[in-house]
């Protein structure tokens, strides 16, 4: 019986190394397969974000059918960045107050001499901006970091505009540990009984507070860069010239705003 169970104990063992030695084999040949298609340059990722944008804005509303494509394309762009529902609730809670004070605002306070019925403007707006939101945030997740600096770079655009992202991103951080930090001061000195008023004074304060912390926080942030030597350009990679399946991707991209933008 000892031997038998010792048998088969090893049969097991060896069965399961093979199982991961097969495994291994597989992830490490699925890495080669990736590394070996190429990558889409970032510029292309930020033309085809700018082209949804623009069509989006300028194309009109009467078909129908032309808005559920650009739906369908958009939630495309969401499924290849990986996106969460998580994610995608959270990014969308955070547009969801301005897109019903827009709608509400034109419906209750539109004209109804210049349009007899503003709910329908009302509509297509809350349409056109979830649409923009949608192609911002699923290309912009397309890209990381360091890849939309580098493709706002390459397309020369202003050198203010490229820091300004750049710090933006790495200084948001400082901003939302300091503004967690005094929430749980108030939290732990107050226990929540206060009034609204109170709440509003103590809101105005702390708002003035982190306004000036946050410029003296950003002087020496600056005068920390200029003592190691930072030249006011952000470090990329060297100069990409795109192929001809790039440009490819480019002609395809302008082929789809014509039509739709002639689709009117």
């Amino acid at each position: 019986m000892a031997v038998q169970m010792a048998l088969k104990m090893t049969f097991f063992s060896n069965e399961n190394k093979n199982q991961e030695e097969y495994k291994s084999s597989n992830s490490k040949q699925q890495f080669s397969l990736l590394q070996q298609l190429p990558t889409i340059d970032p510029r292309i990722t930020l033309f085809w974000c700018f082209s949804l944008i623009l069509v989006i804005s300028l194309t009109s509303f009467s078909p129908l059918l032309k808005w559920l494509i650009l739906s369908l394309i958009i939630s495309a762009n969401f499924r290849v960045g990986k996106f969460s529902l998580r994610t995608i609730t959270r990014r969308f809670l955070l547009l969801l107050p301005l897109l019903i004070f827009l709608s509400l605002s034109i419906f209750f306070f539109g004209s109804r001499s210049s349009s007899p019925f503003p709910q329908k403007h009302a509509l297509e707006i809350l349409i056109r901006s979830l649409l923009v939101w949608g192609s911002l945030t699923s290309c912009f997740g397309l890209l990381r970091f360091e890849e939309t600096l580098q493709a706002l770079d390459r397309l020369r655009c202003p050198r203010s505009l490229t820091m300004m992202v750049g710090l933006t991103f790495r200084f948001l951080p400082l901003i939302r540990e300091n503004l967690e930090h005094q929430h749980h001061a108030l939290q732990s000195r107050l226990f929540g009984r206060l009034s609204w008023l109170r709440k509003l004074h103590l809101a105005k304060s702390i708002i003035s507070h982190n306004f000036f912390q946050v410029f003296e926080k950003a002087q020496k942030i600056h005068w920390c860069l200029i003592s190691r030597n930072f030249s006011g350009k952000w470090t990329s990679s060297p100069q990409h010239h795109l192929t001809w399946w790039e440009w490819g991707l480019i002609g395809l991209i302008s082929l789809f705003n014509g039509v739709f933008l002639w689709w009117s």
